[in-house]
């Protein structure tokens, strides 16, 4: 088994090789020493021919450097060994004017005494690299989830760079698996800085994650998945924008990839631990409850948002919000039948999370009331959530509440013709839209030839006017009956088979040319529903 005692020993057989080298007009002399366990400092001192010394610094790991680019080159007068670091990744940390100038490299190179020098260094090196990767795969024996969590809120820490100082504490709050808060308080010269950043580590991109170097400063950027701006942010304790990136600053190289592998490891972890301890919303009425819960106060800087649901699947949404300058109500009614599962999201607005409902095919049946006035039916609607598990877990209950309901579908496949007609006369009736009326009636007029007459009176303050449509039931395509919204207008359509223009059209009792459609107006979206399966019964071949 390879141990750091092969690693120091390896390192003091390249060390041994590393001789003074003299060139035409520079001395390099070279030292290599072991700093921690897998990590090492190789300090190149040039003097050049005027006695001016260059003192550098290159702290590094050797299981970081890519085997396959160790080997001699050749400069001029110089005898080089290359070392470069795999997927050109700057994880050399080099410190010149003693420790004043630091920057992070990808490459570094050692001077041999002659060609059997370099091929001595290039056997050594390559042998170290195998015993370096074995000590850093058995560094941190973490398995579970709070082992992940632990390592984190201890490691992510103060660090000191050159201009700038971060103190971090990264907490989880004994909330909900997954959930984290990573504090960090910048100070440079005499100013100071403080943000926070609320998110879960099961909605993270594990394929983010990046190691990034600005200045001196060395650290790990993690974003969201489909970058997603859902980490709740503070700036001296202020809630600021919600953001989809995350930066944890290291101490050291050494420091960086470690969080950098932890941050890797505890992603799929937390999302297995988030979904055992996620509340039950197995039901419609524990899914309707949850969401009463979560979505009952919402406070940000300048807005308070409180939201409600009508526990049933024909459902009312009060929402009501509250700003500085206004205060508005919004209800939207809606059928969670008419809302697509696979397509709900959480997404923010700057300092504001919510949950997005569209409905199937993005129709637009969601009835929308603002300040008591109606306005155009939608085809979405949004739920504001306090935070990213709040989101989650409010995306699984609505998909809970809609296959609920679709066990509740009223079926009128048993009724028999004559008592479809009779509630479908029922269902067509006065239809009141703001300042329009449509006075509406349907009837029979020839029972064994089953035609039907159908009259819409439409008024407001300004016109009235009056249509009459006479057709049979047996010429009506029943795939063509369907129902649809036109601004605040719910209708339901439907057209004769093949387009014939075989319906008797009287306007204002006037005789006028046959048409091959016929629309009905409807009081609400279930209304229309309700003529619509009824229609479809009738026409039915």
């Amino acid at each position: 088994m390879l141990t750091s005692q092969n690693f120091k020993e390896s390192i003091n057989e390249i060390a041994a090789n590393l001789e003074s080298v003299e060139a035409s007009k520079v001395q390099y002399s070279q030292e290599l020493k072991d700093i921690s366990s897998g990590y090492a400092v190789a300090t190149i001192t040039e003097i050049d021919d005027k006695g001016d010394t260059e003192v550098v610094n290159y702290e590094f790991s050797f299981s970081d450097v890519d085997v396959n680019t160790v080997r001699t080159i050749t400069k001029k007068d110089l005898i080089q060994v290359q070392l470069l670091i795999n997927g050109k990744q700057k994880l050399i940390k080099k410190s010149e004017d003693g420790g004043d100038k630091v920057s992070y490299v990808d490459e570094l190179y050692l001077y041999a005494k002659d060609i059997d020098n370099g091929r001595a260094i290039v056997d050594a090196v390559k042998k170290i690299i195998p015993i370096n990767i074995a000590i850093e795969k058995n560094k941190l024996s973490l398995t579970t989830y709070e082992d992940h969590l632990q390592w984190l809120m201890e490691n992510v820490a103060e660090v000191d760079y050159l201009k700038k100082q971060y103190a971090q504490k990264l907490s989880n709050d004994d909330k909900l698996n997954g959930y984290a808060k990573l504090e960090s308080t910048e100070s440079a010269k005499s100013k100071s800085e403080s943000m926070a950043y609320e998110f879960n580590f099961a909605v993270l991109n594990p394929n983010s994650i990046n190691f990034k170097i600005r200045s001196d400063e060395f650290y790990i950027e993690v974003e969201n998945r489909r970058s997603i701006k859902s980490i709740k942010t503070f700036e001296n304790n202020i809630q600021g924008n919600f953001t989809n990136s995350l930066e944890f600053y290291a101490s050291s190289v050494e420091n960086g990839k470690d969080i950098y592998k932890v941050l890797k490891a505890i992603i799929p972890l937390a999302e297995e631990a988030f979904l055992k301890n996620k509340p039950d919303t197995s039901t419609k009425s524990s899914a309707i409850d949850y969401l009463n819960k979560v979505m009952t106060s919402i406070s940000t800087e300048d807005k308070a948002i409180s939201q409600v649901f009508k526990n049933d699947c024909v459902t009312g949404f009060t929402q009501k919000i509250k700003t500085s300058k206004a205060e508005d109500e919004n209800l939207y009614t809606f059928n969670f039948i008419d809302i697509n599962k696979d397509n709900i999201e959480y997404d923010s607005q700057q300092d504001l999370l919510f949950v997005e409902l569209y409905t199937n095919q993005k129709c637009k049946y969601i009835k929308h009331v603002e300040n008591g006035e109606l306005q155009n039916y939608k085809d979405g609607v949004k739920l504001y959530v306090n935070s990213i598990e709040e989101a989650m877990i409010a995306r699984e209950a609505i998909q809970t509440v809609i296959e609920s309901c679709k066990s509740s579908v009223k079926d009128y496949s048993g009724l028999s013709e004559t008592q479809c007609l009779n509630q479908l006369s029922e269902a067509i009736g006065i239809v009141k839209i703001n300042e329009d009326n449509y006075d509406q009636s349907i009837e029979v007029i020839d029972d064994s030839a089953k035609t039907i007459k159908f009259t819409k009176i439409f008024s407001n303050t300004k016109k009235s006017e009056e249509q009459i449509f006479e057709f049979g039931i047996k010429d009506i395509n029943s795939k063509s009956v369907e129902m649809t919204t036109s601004g605040k207008n719910v209708i339901v359509e439907m057209s004769t088979k093949y387009f014939e223009k075989i319906v008797k059209t009287y306007e204002d009792g006037e005789i006028k040319s046959y048409g091959n459609k016929i629309s009905i107006e409807a009081s609400t979206i279930e209304n229309a529903r309700e003529i619509v399966s009824l229609l479809q019964i009738i026409t039915q071949d």
